[in-house]
């Protein structure tokens, strides 16, 4: 069995991420946190290829409470 090794870090979410997904080809992944409130359901857009994941790339609002599964579409 293969460790996974810690390669960066999202800083972005307020409360313990709850899901996350990343693209097919690796370059852009999002991110949902446990929300008991609607300020805090964002899902936050990560742009992997800056290196650079202390700034989101974007957040969708609309969610009320916590965001519970992710997935990027076949085609990304």
């Amino acid at each position: 069995m293969e460790v996974m090794r810690e390669q960066q870090k999202l800083y972005g979410h307020v409360f313990e991420v709850f899901c996350i997904a990343a693209s097919h080809r690796g370059d852009v992944a999002a991110s949902a946190c446990k929300a008991k409130e609607t300020k805090y359901a964002d899902i936050i857009i990560w742009d992997l290829t800056k290196g650079q994941t202390t700034v989101p790339a974007c957040r969708l609002a609309g969610h009320k409470l916590t965001v519970v599964q992710l997935e990027f579409t076949k085609d990304d």
